[in-house]
């Protein structure tokens, strides 16, 4: 009998555990129930979405004196390949991007930075900005850069922290100023920021330099050609993803003023005017993404519920059209801009995994011709790929 009595405290005890910590099981969902659950969400590639998405940032450190034209205009043809890539991870994730530009003291500006971004058309912009001036001599303030880009980034808590300092010249070291690698690098660590050297051209004392700044930070060294070796290939798809993306451009209902829409207007008309493989990495990376056209693109908010979510938002913030509407126009109209926008995402991935499959031939044919080092985007990809593994994120 007494036995019988522990045995039954004993199940008493543990079941009262079980619910003090959340753990009892309350039984199948009733069929009712079951039907109210929200499907889950999936990403542009119909992946299942996490609910809270990883999250890599990465900021390129550039040297932009006059030596530098090739590489840079290199960057600018690949930033949206290389965000592409980057998003393109499983699970999928949230990418930011910021720019540190340096040059050397005497130049235009030692340093000039740009926050980190998960807004890809103005990192887009800012890069555009940049100019191979300055420079003609060697070294330069690298220090400077990479010190703006580990203490002056508002970089994240738990994300994957990448900086690519790309060059052709040594840092200084004899300033003494205060900006030293050697424990920029040890505060990077600290903060779990990794740093990829890429050295461009030849000059072996940048080699030295660049290889002991990777062991330092923990990441890879690389060696490209002095013009970033990028070489822009056209493909019989880039005309339709660029059409695509413009399609994609105008399913945004933009939340804001008038300057608001303004300024999205303008990134959205410097996109359209990039040359065609440029606009079909764009549109592929915001199909791969599943993020919005902007930050003040609310199309998504506005479509849950079968449209109510566009009747909480202030009617004098929403684009002139949809001011005047009545709420069922409303919600039709968002309703229909999601079911639009849906469709266009189905066709970008489509039609970019057939212009990924010719570029990967078509490189694979070149590469067996022609030996060549890395280019710019293979070693920004490369870096990615291997610094991945530690993040859980696959490639």
């Amino acid at each position: 009998m007494d036995t019988l009595r522990m045995k039954t405290k004993g199940i008493v005890a543990g079941a009262t555990l079980l619910v003090a910590a959340g753990l009892a099981w309350a039984g199948p969902p009733k069929a009712d129930e079951a039907a109210k659950a929200p499907p889950p969400k999936v990403d542009g590639q119909g992946q299942a979405v996490p609910k809270v998405r990883p999250k890599v940032e990465v900021v390129f450190v550039i040297d932009t004196t006059g030596s530098m034209g090739g590489l840079i205009a290199g960057a600018k043809e690949k930033v949206w390949s290389i965000a592409k890539h980057i998003v393109s991870g499983k699970p999928t994730p949230d990418v930011a991007i910021g720019l540190v530009a340096y040059r050397d003291i005497g130049d235009e500006y030692v340093t000039k930075k740009y926050a980190l971004t998960g807004d890809l058309d103005a990192v887009f912009e800012h890069l555009m900005a940049f100019r191979a001036d300055g420079g003609g001599d060697t070294p330069e303030h690298v220090s400077k850069g990479l010190y703006d880009a580990v203490y002056n980034m508002q970089w994240s808590e738990s994300s994957m922290k990448m900086i690519f300092l790309v060059g052709d010249a040594p840092p200084h070291t004899d300033y003494h100023d205060g900006f030293d690698y050697e424990k920029i690098m040890k505060e990077a660590s600290r903060r779990e920021i990794r740093v990829h050297a890429i050295r461009c051209g030849n000059d072996g004392q940048t080699a030295m330099y660049w290889r002991e700044i990777a062991k330092l930070g923990h990441g890879t060294y690389a060696s490209i050609a002095g013009n970033g070796g990028v070489v822009a290939m056209a493909t019989p798809m880039d005309r339709e993803l660029a059409d695509l993306g413009r399609k994609l451009n105008d399913t945004a209902i933009v939340y804001g003023d008038e300057d608001t829409r303004g300024r999205v207007a303008a990134k959205a008309g410097a996109a359209a005017a990039a040359p065609a493989s440029i606009a079909a990495d764009r549109g592929a990376y915001y199909a791969t993404s599943g993020k919005g056209i902007d930050e003040t693109d609310v199309l998504e908010q506005a479509a849950t519920g079968g449209g109510e979510g566009v009747l909480k938002m202030e009617p004098k913030s929403l684009p002139a059209p949809m001011r005047e509407m009545k709420p069922e126009e409303k919600k039709a109209y968002v309703v229909k801009k999601k079911a639009e926008r849906e469709e266009i995402v189905k066709e970008i991935n489509a039609t970019s995994a057939r212009r990924d499959a010719y570029i990967h031939e078509k490189q694979a044919k070149d590469r067996a011709i022609d030996k060549k080092a890395d280019a710019f985007d293979d070693a920004v990809t490369n870096a990615v790929n291997a610094q991945a593994k530690d993040y859980g994120l696959s490639y």
